[in-house]
């Protein structure tokens, strides 16, 4: 998961253009890597950053919504 500035935009595009690796264009971009204690002053990081992908995901976020988080 990440958050990327505003600001990165141009440099993101850029490298779409050039098709370059993903892992280089955000490598150059020298990311703030956050551990789960610094996560976790926002909320569970694993409920928090929780991706929906598939049927089973979709059938568990619909649970925990329906338990009220």
């Amino acid at each position: 998961m990440a958050r990327w500035s505003p600001e990165l935009l141009p440099a993101l595009a850029a490298a779409l253009d050039r098709e370059e690796p993903l892992r280089r264009t955000i490598t150059a971009l020298a990311p703030r890597l956050l551990d789960d204690a610094e996560l976790a002053r926002f909320g569970d990081p694993a409920r928090t950053f929780f991706n929906v992908n598939t049927p089973a995901d979709l059938r568990e976020a619909e649970r925990v919504v329906e338990r009220g988080g």
